[in-house]
Protein backbone atom coordinates (compact mmCIF):
# COMPACT_ATOMS: atom_id res chain seq x y z
CA UNK A 1 0.00 0.00 0.00
CA UNK A 2 2.83 2.41 0.85
CA UNK A 3 4.34 1.76 -2.54
CA UNK A 4 1.38 2.40 -4.31
CA UNK A 5 1.16 5.48 -2.29
CA UNK A 6 4.44 6.69 -2.98
CA UNK A 7 3.46 6.30 -6.94
CA UNK A 8 0.27 8.25 -6.89
CA UNK A 9 1.99 11.11 -4.89
CA UNK A 10 5.18 11.22 -7.18
CA UNK A 11 7.38 10.79 -3.95
CA UNK A 12 10.87 10.87 -4.26
CA UNK A 13 13.44 8.23 -3.88
CA UNK A 14 15.34 9.71 -1.16
CA UNK A 15 12.44 10.32 1.18
CA UNK A 16 10.63 7.38 1.01
CA UNK A 17 12.77 5.70 3.54
CA UNK A 18 12.49 8.79 5.97
CA UNK A 19 8.52 8.09 5.30
CA UNK A 20 8.24 4.95 5.86
CA UNK A 21 10.60 4.13 9.43
CA UNK A 22 8.24 6.31 11.50
CA UNK A 23 4.93 4.23 10.68
CA UNK A 24 6.34 1.00 11.19
CA UNK A 25 5.31 -1.14 14.17
CA UNK A 26 7.77 -1.65 17.35
CA UNK A 27 9.09 -4.35 16.20
CA UNK A 28 9.87 -3.56 12.74
CA UNK A 29 11.51 -0.60 14.53
CA UNK A 30 13.72 -3.06 16.49
CA UNK A 31 14.99 -4.70 13.90
CA UNK A 32 15.96 -1.96 11.45
CA UNK A 33 17.87 -0.65 14.08
CA UNK A 34 20.84 -3.05 12.85
CA UNK A 35 20.93 -1.66 10.14
CA UNK A 36 23.51 0.88 8.63
CA UNK A 37 22.22 4.76 8.58
CA UNK A 38 23.74 4.50 4.57
CA UNK A 39 21.28 1.73 4.43
CA UNK A 40 18.36 3.12 6.11
CA UNK A 41 18.46 5.85 3.56
CA UNK A 42 17.06 3.48 1.21
CA UNK A 43 13.34 2.19 1.16
CA UNK A 44 14.44 -0.61 -1.25
CA UNK A 45 17.06 -1.66 1.58
CA UNK A 46 14.71 -0.91 4.71
CA UNK A 47 11.91 -3.02 2.88
CA UNK A 48 14.50 -6.53 1.78
CA UNK A 49 15.98 -6.09 5.15
CA UNK A 50 12.35 -6.53 6.38
CA UNK A 51 10.85 -9.04 4.77
CA UNK A 52 14.31 -11.35 4.95
CA UNK A 53 14.06 -11.03 8.83
CA UNK A 54 10.28 -11.30 9.03
CA UNK A 55 10.91 -14.25 7.13
CA UNK A 56 7.42 -14.63 4.46
CA UNK A 57 7.75 -17.64 2.34
CA UNK A 58 5.96 -18.13 -0.46
CA UNK A 59 3.15 -20.58 1.65
CA UNK A 60 2.47 -17.66 4.06
CA UNK A 61 2.06 -15.10 1.23
CA UNK A 62 -0.49 -17.78 -0.11
CA UNK A 63 -2.32 -18.36 2.71
CA UNK A 64 -2.65 -14.56 3.87
CA UNK A 65 -4.24 -14.29 0.19
CA UNK A 66 -6.43 -17.05 0.17
CA UNK A 67 -7.72 -16.14 3.72
CA UNK A 68 -8.13 -12.57 3.24
CA UNK A 69 -11.10 -10.93 4.46
CA UNK A 70 -12.33 -7.04 4.28
CA UNK A 71 -11.81 -5.57 7.49
CA UNK A 72 -14.61 -3.84 9.34
CA UNK A 73 -13.41 -0.54 8.67
CA UNK A 74 -12.08 -0.87 5.45
CA UNK A 75 -13.35 0.37 2.26
CA UNK A 76 -13.89 -1.97 -0.97
CA UNK A 77 -11.14 -0.11 -2.62
CA UNK A 78 -8.64 -0.45 -0.23
CA UNK A 79 -10.03 -4.51 0.38
CA UNK A 80 -9.04 -4.42 -3.50
CA UNK A 81 -5.83 -2.82 -3.54
CA UNK A 82 -4.90 -4.91 -0.21
CA UNK A 83 -5.93 -8.26 -2.06
CA UNK A 84 -3.85 -7.19 -5.05
CA UNK A 85 -0.65 -6.66 -2.77
CA UNK A 86 -1.10 -10.21 -1.50
CA UNK A 87 -1.21 -11.64 -5.08
CA UNK A 88 1.70 -9.85 -5.86
CA UNK A 89 4.06 -10.67 -3.33
CA UNK A 90 2.93 -14.64 -3.55
CA UNK A 91 3.44 -14.19 -7.63
CA UNK A 92 7.11 -12.54 -7.15
CA UNK A 93 7.92 -14.84 -3.97
CA UNK A 94 7.25 -17.59 -6.38
CA UNK A 95 9.38 -15.53 -9.64
CA UNK A 96 6.28 -15.48 -11.84
CA UNK A 97 6.99 -12.83 -14.44
CA UNK A 98 4.71 -13.88 -17.30
CA UNK A 99 0.73 -15.14 -18.11
CA UNK A 100 1.94 -18.75 -18.75
CA UNK A 101 4.29 -19.17 -15.35
CA UNK A 102 1.15 -17.90 -13.57
CA UNK A 103 -1.07 -20.47 -15.23
CA UNK A 104 1.56 -22.94 -14.27
CA UNK A 105 1.44 -22.02 -10.77
CA UNK A 106 -2.17 -22.05 -10.45
CA UNK A 107 -2.55 -25.38 -11.95
CA UNK A 108 0.37 -26.77 -9.56
CA UNK A 109 -1.30 -25.25 -6.39
CA UNK A 110 -4.40 -26.34 -7.41
CA UNK A 111 -3.14 -29.94 -7.96
CA UNK A 112 -1.49 -29.73 -4.66
CA UNK A 113 -4.55 -29.01 -2.65
CA UNK A 114 -6.36 -31.79 -4.21
CA UNK A 115 -3.22 -34.59 -3.33
CA UNK A 116 -3.52 -37.22 -0.23
CA UNK A 117 -1.74 -35.96 2.77
CA UNK A 118 1.49 -38.12 2.58
CA UNK A 119 1.47 -37.78 -1.36
CA UNK A 120 1.07 -34.06 -0.78
CA UNK A 121 4.39 -34.04 1.96
CA UNK A 122 6.50 -36.17 -0.39
CA UNK A 123 5.74 -33.54 -2.78
CA UNK A 124 6.17 -30.51 -0.47
CA UNK A 125 9.58 -32.26 0.89
CA UNK A 126 10.71 -32.51 -2.97
CA UNK A 127 9.78 -28.85 -3.90
CA UNK A 128 11.45 -27.35 -0.51
CA UNK A 129 11.73 -23.30 -1.04
CA UNK A 130 10.97 -23.61 -4.58
CA UNK A 131 7.97 -25.23 -6.65
CA UNK A 132 7.59 -27.74 -9.12
CA UNK A 133 5.44 -27.35 -12.42
CA UNK A 134 1.90 -29.17 -12.87
CA UNK A 135 3.54 -32.25 -14.47
CA UNK A 136 6.26 -32.33 -12.22
CA UNK A 137 4.00 -32.97 -9.34
CA UNK A 138 1.61 -34.94 -11.22
CA UNK A 139 4.52 -37.34 -12.04
CA UNK A 140 6.05 -37.34 -8.37
CA UNK A 141 2.25 -38.02 -7.06
CA UNK A 142 1.88 -40.92 -9.35
CA UNK A 143 5.54 -42.53 -8.39
CA UNK A 144 4.42 -42.10 -4.54
CA UNK A 145 1.11 -43.47 -5.64
CA UNK A 146 2.65 -46.32 -7.36
CA UNK A 147 4.84 -47.35 -4.06
CA UNK A 148 2.79 -46.90 -1.20
CA UNK A 149 -0.21 -48.48 -0.33
CA UNK A 150 -3.13 -46.34 -1.34
CA UNK A 151 -4.79 -46.52 1.54
CA UNK A 152 -2.68 -43.81 3.58
CA UNK A 153 -2.54 -41.52 0.55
Amino acid sequence: MVEKLFTIYQVPADVQAKLLIPILSSQAKTIIGGMTSDDLMSYDKVKQFLLTEFRLTPKQYKVRFDTASKNVNETYVLFTSRLGNLLSYYLRSRGVEDFATLCELLVSDKLKSCLPPGTLNYVLFLEGDDWFYPSKVAGLADTYAANHDNRYG
